[in-house]
């Protein structure tokens, strides 16, 4: 018995200035390098502990980049239908201006060079309705048969992106995007169905300039609307710190998360305290 989850490598650092030191294939970091992006899937056991780990590579069927400034799935969040193991992730270079789109994909284990690794398969770009936007975070449903995702605190869209329901809530959500996935958890105190998840806001240090997150715990009813939303906390720095995945462990959470783009961290975090903060009871 045990978990998964997908480590992100990149070519890059954030230095102190907030600028992107990019590292070129002839060794060179500047801004103007390309960015790449390498997955690997990780297996841990009951502990959280790192048992094995393999890359996720491209799928075969990818036509050429469009956009070269950035290449790869980015922001990858795993989630299971049935005994498949499924992703959404950002990608920019399927199209001419480098937008950021969803992009739906299959895991499947190959045998590559010897090693058994994981390819992405079945894959599709998420296309909602409207006008063209950087779509990024969206937050996948858990243990359902089919993918959906929270599109915007307020919308849920289905497997094509195409709108599942739309509801208006009465909590002021414009300024907060996706994070993790979104995992059953019903109200401890009238047990209504539900789904708990972890959301970002970004802010800008009005002393320094440079951007910073918070995060927020949300719950989401069964029909798809926010209606408790914690205060603002981080969880190692106040800086850029971007939690991506959200699990039960052991009766409590497990937190997935990067800092500063280089570092990955788990954090266990005591449902009875997280429970508190969303229902203050």
């Amino acid at each position: 018995y045990g978990y998964r989850a997908i480590l992100r490598c990149v070519n890059y650092r954030i230095n102190e200035h907030g600028q992107y030191l990019i590292r070129g294939e002839d060794g060179t970091a500047n801004d103007k390098n390309p960015i790449h992006t390498r997955n690997y899937l990780i297996q841990l056991d009951s502990h959280a502990d790192i048992q094995e780990s393999c890359e996720i590579l491209m799928p075969i069927d990818m036509p050429a980049p469009r956009y070269l400034p950035v290449r790869g799935f980015e922001d990858m969040r795993l989630f299971s239908i049935g005994k498949n193991l499924w992703v959404n992730a950002c990608i920019r270079e399927m199209n001419d201006a480098g937008y950021c789109e969803q992009i739906l994909a299959r895991l499947e284990p190959v045998m590559q060079d010897g090693e058994m690794k994981m390819r992405l398969t079945d894959w599709k770009i998420l296309h909602p309705e409207g006008p063209k936007v950087h779509e990024k975070n969206w937050m996948p449903y858990t243990d359902i048969t089919e993918a959906r995702f929270q599109y915007r605190l307020d919308t849920v869209v289905n497997s094509d992106g195409v709108e599942f329901s739309k509801d208006n809530t009465n909590l002021d959500v414009a300024h907060i995007s996706g994070g993790s996935q979104l995992i059953p958890w019903a109200n401890p105190y009238d047990f209504s169905p539900g789904r708990l998840g972890v959301v970002h806001e970004a802010q800008i240090n009005p002393t320094t300039g440079l951007r910073y997150y918070l995060h927020r715990f949300v719950w989401i009813s069964d029909i798809g609307l926010p209606t408790k939303l914690s205060l603002p906390f981080y969880l190692k720095d106040k800086g850029i710190e971007f939690v991506a995945g959200l699990t039960s462990l052991n009766g409590n959470l497990l937190l997935s998360y990067g800092c500063k783009d280089k570092e990955a961290w788990f954090a266990q975090v005591d449902i009875r305290e997280v429970e508190k903060f969303l229902w203050q009871k």
